[in-house]
């Protein structure tokens, strides 16, 4: 099949109708012509600009992205920009090549000279626009897809807590609002147990220094609806989070995963007790999908808190521990023995109303549960 050597590109055989169909009247014909080339930009623009990918720690990135915000073809047809932090997780040189040594000292004179968080302030301002949608979107680094491997995280503070503030700080510093906020939730076990990606909010390291708080939350009241995923610590952890957790914008969290800190099979690394009942205080009015990952909690204090979120659609349960099951819910002669996780879970969704619900590796059982 032949092309044509218009502006369109559409085939011959496929002009020729077109022509036979506007009695070949040149006029309708080229007015035809200019409906298809619009047609097939507007598809083009939808499909590869929709979405821009950002890598922040890479200064090309970041002015690329600002010129397609610039223009006044492409510009518009943007929705959501996707950050990822492809900075290097530790400082070890003889792990890597010449090349690959030279983009680190890139990225560090970058960061010095403050370019980056110029740069992505700048890209906010423009990705603001009335009556056009918008969503940030933080995404895990993926190696190979995104990149060669980052290193290994051998810092006290996480490269990607540094990262994380310095996206809040744009987006505060920007002046700008936007309709949504999401995170990326496939980061699970995987990824050295989350520790070498950005897997959710550190919520203890970020309580650590008030001025990452309040940075945070200014931020978060930028969005109309919040996309979240909180790291709540690990068992006896010193310093919970309590009081970012208190002053989160509950109204606008859409969605809202809690997994611990690190995400191994040692009992040692469930979510802290502490930042849980924090949690379950509050009721989140907009919230439709809540995840649970590696838990141990009573059933009351859960099922309270869930029949309180009066949006809750979709329930998601991962490693959980739940205990004091009301014998009316289910029940074993042997007090000792776990119970039918599916007629549990189907009497919760029933109870709660739920579109979905899905657990994995889910314990559930009549014993008290041990004390946080």
């Amino acid at each position: 099949m032949e092309s044509s050597a218009s502006l369109t590109g559409v085939p011959i055989e496929m002009l020729e109708l077109i022509a036979q169909h506007t009695g070949n009247d040149m006029k309708k014909l080229r007015l035809v012509s200019r409906q298809i080339a619009d047609g097939i930009s507007k598809v083009y623009k939808q499909t590869f600009f929709a979405d821009v990918k950002v890598f922040v720690a890479t200064k090309w990135s970041m002015q690329t992205a600002i010129k397609i915000m610039d223009s006044a073809n492409l510009g518009p047809a943007v929705r959501r920009l996707v950050l990822v932090d492809d900075g290097f997780l530790d400082r070890n040189a003889r792990r890597r090549g010449s090349r690959r040594c030279s983009e680190e000292l890139a990225q560090c004179a970058m960061r010095l000279k403050g370019e980056d968080l110029s740069l992505l302030t700048e890209l906010f301002r423009k990705f603001e626009r009335p009556g056009i949608s918008s969503t940030i979107h933080l995404k895990a680094y993926v190696e190979d897809e995104d990149g060669p491997a980052r290193g290994f995280d051998n810092l006290k503070l996480q490269p990607n807590d540094v990262t994380f503030i310095m996206v809040m700080r744009a987006i505060v510093l920007s002046g700008a609002s936007f309709d949504s906020f999401t995170m990326d939730k496939t980061v699970n076990a995987g990824d050295d147990h989350g520790r070498d990606n950005f897997a959710g909010i550190r919520v203890g390291a970020c309580e650590q220094d008030p001025y990452q708080t309040i940075v945070c939350i200014a931020a978060f009241h930028r969005f109309k609806t919040l996309d979240l995923i909180l790291q709540a610590g690990e068992d006896w952890t010193e310093i919970v989070g309590e009081d970012l957790i208190s002053i989160l914008p509950h109204s606008k969290i859409r969605s809202l995963k809690i997994r611990p800190e690190l995400d191994t099979s040692e009992s040692t690394d469930d979510c802290d007790g502490q930042l849980l009942e924090e949690l379950f205080k509050f009721d989140f009015p907009a919230m439709e999908s809540f995840t649970l990952r590696k838990v141990v909690i009573d059933w009351e204090p859960l099922v309270s808190f869930l029949a309180r979120q009066e949006k809750l659609r979709y329930l998601d349960f991962s490693s959980m521990s739940v205990s004091r099951v009301p014998v009316e819910i289910a029940w074993s002669e042997d007090p000792t023995e776990t119970l039918e996780d599916y007629e549990v879970c189907e009497q919760l969704q029933n109870s709660l109303g739920l579109a979905e619900f899905e657990w994995v590796d889910c314990v559930f059982d009549n014993r008290v549960a041990p004390r946080w």
